[in-house]
């Protein structure tokens, strides 16, 4: 797939259609609107739903405990306009363990020692990653989907997006300070 970004986009009938999943937009007759998305950059990142901080300051180490006490929910966004075939490509290419939407858990402990006037820090929350990527757009008019191949799309032109995709890996980063 070649990508030109910027100027105009080609609006003539007769573009071949792409082989991907098709959205019914509305419209008289019915108007379906597919994207071929491209990635960018993927970055693991960790979505933090809550955090916790012990300081020891005796002179022996000591235990802590450390309890996720607060929710929060999660979700992959889809700019507007972008199709929700962005999650199924998105699975295949970056990562099985991406969700739509992940809501973390109260009450997950987790113990560690703290060293002797040491600290450790603790953040709950789930695995997740900062998406940017690029979907050609083609629109298709017709009361049946187009045969990949077939000529008879249009170029919609190409857009760019940022998304942070969760996943269902949650739990405690412990981090010593």
């Amino acid at each position: 797939l070649t990508v030109a970004l910027g100027g105009a986009p080609a609006s003539a009938a007769g573009i071949a259609c792409p082989d991907v999943q098709w959205t019914l937009v509305g419209g008289r007759p019915p108007n379906w609107r597919g994207h071929v998305y491209t990635l960018y950059t993927v970055t693991p990142t960790f979505n933090v739903s809550d955090a916790r901080t012990v300081i020891n300051g005796l002179d022996t180490p000591a235990s802590a405990t450390f309890t996720s006490q607060q929710s929060r929910t999660y979700s992959l966004s889809v700019t507007a306009g972008f199709s929700a075939s962005l999650f199924g490509f998105l699975t295949a290419n970056v990562s099985a363990t991406i969700v739509q939407s992940r809501t973390t858990s109260i009450g997950v402990s987790a113990t560690a020692t703290v060293p002797a006037h040491g600290r450790v820090d603790g953040q709950y929350g789930i695995e997740a990653y900062n998406i940017t990527y690029t979907a050609h757009q083609y629109r298709f008019i017709g009361s049946n989907l187009p045969p990949p191949g077939k000529k008879s799309c249009i170029d919609e032109g190409i857009q760019s997006g940022t998304t942070n995709a969760p996943t269902y890996v949650e739990g405690w980063r412990l981090i010593a300070g």
